[in-house]
This record gives structure tokens, C-alpha cells and sequence, in this order.
């Protein structure tokens, strides 16, 4: 359609990276806005050359995406454990589950990009 596109899933990979833009930027517009409900999921958004950049310019495809909900859930857990200065229980989980551990070895198989303290 002629312009660049929106992902909110990729907001929810980084909330525990970079919390104020995921939260305060992505996903309190996409609330109040009405495109962020327990009923809906946006996959992508954009504002076409020439429309307002707002909700009345906004177009949006909705979603029902399981992989782009479990990522969105891993990252929003993440910040919200980091928040409290937690572990996240999932990775708890895999320090101790082994098929856990060998599938994490699997996708990361030169260990950990960061460390949870990132």
C-alpha cells in the first residue's frame, strides 16, 4: 500500500529492551485507539501517504497468530519479571527442564545473546 509498516508483536519482543517505547510509544496508543483488546490482535498497521497519523488515517490488518501471540507473551513476561527484578519463570524452566534445555540449544545454539540482566 505504499508505506511502511507496523508490526506490534516486534514492540512485545523488546518490551524488556526498551520498556518506556514498547509500552508508552506501541501499545498505549494501540489501546486507546481500540486496536488493542482482550477480542483482537493486530498483525500489522499503517498510515498511507497523505492520511492523519491517527486512529482515523490507521490501516489494519487484525491477526490470529499464534506465534506472533507466544513471542508477544515471552517478551511482555520477560519485562514484567525483569520489572519486579525477577527471574522470568520460563527461564527457570529451561535451566531445569532438559528437553527444555535442548530445545533452547537448538534455536540458540551459541547461548544467549544477553544475559537476563540486560
Amino acid at each position: 500500500m505504499g508505506a511502511p509498516a507496523i508490526t506490534p508483536h516486534y514492540a512485545g519482543l523488546i518490551a524488556s529492551l526498551r520498556p518506556a517505547e514498547a509500552t508508552e510509544i506501541m501499545w498505549n496508543w494501540l489501546i486507546a485507539n481500540g486496536l488493542s483488546t482482550p477480542l483482537n490482535n493486530v498483525e500489522s498497521l499503517m498510515f498511507p501517504p497523505g492520511a492523519p497519523c491517527d486512529s482515523s488515517g490507521v490501516v489494519w490488518s487484525h491477526g490470529k497468530l499464534s506465534w506472533n501471540l507466544a513471542l508477544q507473551t515471552l517478551g511482555w513476561g520477560r519485562y514484567l519479571a525483569q520489572r519486579q527484578e525477577q527471574v522470568p519463570v520460563l527461564w527457570q524452566a529451561t535451566l531445569k527442564n532438559s528437553m527444555l534445555q535442548e530445545g533452547y540449544r537448538l534455536l540458540a545454539p551459541n547461548g544467549p545473546a544477553s544475559t537476563l540482566a540486560d
